[in-house]
Formats: C-alpha cells, structure tokens, sequence
C-alpha cells in the first residue's frame, strides 16, 4: 500500500533538521541549504511519487537532497569570464601557444639527441600515430625488447629535461620575489 502525501510529508516534517544537516554539509550555506530542502519538497508535490513504506520516503528525500546539494555546489563554483577577458586571453593565448609549441618542439629534440635518426623516427611515430612498438621493430629489424628499452631511454631523458626545466621556472620565481 501507498503512502499518502500526508504521510509523505509527515516523514519531511520529521527529518526536516536532518535534511538540513545534509545539505549544509555540502553545500555549506545555510539559506542554500533551506532552498534545497524546500525545492525537494515542491517536487514532492509535483510529482507526487508513490512509496511503498515510510523507509523509501525517506531514502528518497535524503538522496534527493544530497543530489540537488551536489549539483548547487557544483553550479556555485563554476566560474565564468567576461567578453573582454575571452577576446584578451585569445589573442595572448595564441602568441604564446606558439612559442610554448617551439618550445616544446626543442626540449624533445634534445631528448632525443642521444639516439639514432631510426629510433627517433619510430619513437616520434609510435607517440603521435599510436604504431605499435613489434611493427615498427620489424620494420627496422631489430627486437622489439630493444626498441621498447630506446623508448624508456627517451622518455627517461624527457623525464630529466622537465625536471631540470621546472627547477629553472622555481628558481626565476624566487629570484623575482626576492627582488
């Protein structure tokens, strides 16, 4: 047998502080949390659900709850930026995207300078066209075992000149605020 909706609504009224409870946990305004409890409450009454036992009513309520708590919170740290920050972003966005892609370009060069012209063909082949690692160590008759171990040498180098980068990047910082 069905709950009546004023059953229904009496199981609100009683874990009314509770659903509070929950959606301050997570959204962590009170007036945002009363919005969301009430909110589910109108959508009782909209809907108007059928509950087998005063348990379902108030499984539902309490994810319901934490549901809509959830998507407010999400909704509430979206941020989004003006027209003028778009068109400003996008044009020093680009420049720079340039020079980051050069950049980049040339830290994998010396990477990779340690190895045949073969190996840094295949290594640049098997990372932007995903060929596999026994196609291409056929292709330059050698075993894949070895092919495999040049590329963790590469990636090994890679590992270096990025670690070796992202202490030079610290060390302008600091030198500039000592300043």
């Amino acid at each position: 047998m069905a709950l009546s909706t004023e059953k229904v609504f009496r199981v609100y009224e009683n874990y009314y502080d509770k659903l509070i409870t929950v959606a301050y946990c997570i959204v962590g305004k009170v007036h945002l949390a009363e919005e969301t409890v009430q909110d589910i409450a109108i959508k009782l009454l909209e809907i108007k659900p059928h509950f087998e036992s005063e348990l379902h009513c108030k499984n539902y309520l309490f994810k319901a709850v934490k549901n809509r708590a959830i998507n407010i919170k999400q909704r509430e740290n979206r941020t989004y930026a003006t027209e003028d920050e778009c068109v400003l972003s996008d044009t020093r966005g680009r420049q720079d995207e340039e020079q980051s892609f050069v950049e980049i370009i040339d830290w994998i060069k010396q990477a990779m300078e340690m190895q045949p012209s073969e190996i840094r063909e295949a290594f640049i082949r098997h990372v932007l066209y995903q060929e596999r690692i026994n196609d291409l160590a056929k292709e330059l008759k050698i075993k894949p075992n070895t092919l495999a171990q040049s590329f963790r040498r590469i990636k090994t180098s890679m590992k270096k000149q990025y670690l070796m980068f992202i202490d030079f990047i610290l060390v302008l910082k600091i030198l500039s605020v000592m300043k």
